[in-house]
């Protein structure tokens, strides 16, 4: 059924609200149960202005001349607010793209996340991997540290992003000076920017390193306050979710519950409405509402740290 045909077995109330879905939800609205809800489960880019200043600043270090001395940036911020997805919106919009002359690929940017501890070798393969090139396992570190070095150079990176930086960051002081100086010393061989990006742990250690801490510049991305640029980011994520009935998430009491149960987290948001979404798809409700984010599969971030129930 067309969803010119389908809209007109709807209400007025109903019809406006799927007028203003993005194009993708609205091809999808009036698809199955499962179909809608491996939509609603697919992560959906929302451009916030504090990721658009953060986005236009990397393309800013990205587009400079090479130098001996790249600038370099420290993208800071609470778990899952909003970090990840800004460091791989650039990435997906700077694409790998095959050569001209055929002989392999050209990757202007690229992503990785630092391995759960500060380990050399460990780092050395994620940055291999994530190039898609072969390496020997019983390679010593300086091989592999050179290996990466030669391919980068190949397919023409031109910047590098590291996330989870405070996981390699742990761990005792040398540890800590050890990986702060194969950052320093791989951008300044690259001639390119690197992009580091962790919670405010990251921020001091890196701080412990003057020459470290002068080169990567901090760029906070703050959790969310409840005002208008909360309540506006609410109505963008109802824009993108395939629900039939208007929810009006930015309205009142609802917008409050939603804040307070997130923490003004940005990544929490968006997991408390993706299953608020599938509750209500499921449920034919087809609007989220108090019943549905109560019943969604979501705990705050808060509770987390608690000690299950059962547990003794």
């Amino acid at each position: 059924m067309s969803i010119a045909r389908s809209l007109s077995h709807m209400g007025p109330e109903s019809e406006s609200h799927i007028s203003a879905l993005i194009p993708v939800a609205q091809k999808v609205v009036f698809d199955p149960e499962e179909d809608r809800i491996a939509f609603v489960n697919e992560t959906r880019w929302i451009p916030y202005p504090r990721a658009k200043e953060v986005l236009a600043d990397l393309q800013d270090i990205y587009e400079r001349p090479q130098s001996n001395r790249p600038p370099c940036r420290l993208v800071l911020g609470a778990t899952n607010n909003g970090k990840t997805e800004i460091l791989k919106r650039f990435v997906k919009t700077h694409p790998r793209v095959e050569r001209p002359d055929g002989e392999g690929m050209l990757i202007p940017a690229m992503y990785v996340i630092s391995p759960g501890k500060p380990d050399e070798m460990e780092f050395y393969e994620s940055l291999l991997r994530a190039l898609g090139v072969p390496y020997n396992t019983t390679d010593p570190v300086r091989r592999r540290h050179d290996q990466f070095l030669r391919v980068a150079e190949e397919v023409g990176l031109r910047l590098l992003m590291v996330d989870e930086v405070h996981s390699i960051l742990g761990g005792h002081r040398t540890k800590h000076k050890m990986f702060l100086n194969i950052l320093k010393l791989m951008s300044g061989e690259l001639r390119i920017p690197i992009v580091c990006a962790g919670t405010k742990a990251a921020f001091f250690t890196m701080q412990s390193e003057p020459e470290v801490g002068n080169r990567f510049e901090p760029i906070v991305i703050p959790r969310w306050e409840f005002d208008d640029g909360f309540l506006s980011l609410l109505a963008s994520f109802e824009e993108i979710l395939p629900l039939r009935l208007p929810s009006k998430l930015a309205e009142g009491h609802l917008a409050e519950k939603i804040f307070n149960r997130t923490e003004g987290r940005i990544g929490e948001v968006a997991k408390l409405l993706r299953e608020a979404a599938k509750v209500a798809i499921r449920s034919k409700v087809e609007r989220i509402d108090t019943r549905t984010l109560d019943a969604a599969n979501f705990t705050p971030p808060q509770k987390r740290m608690e000690l299950p129930n059962g547990i003794e």
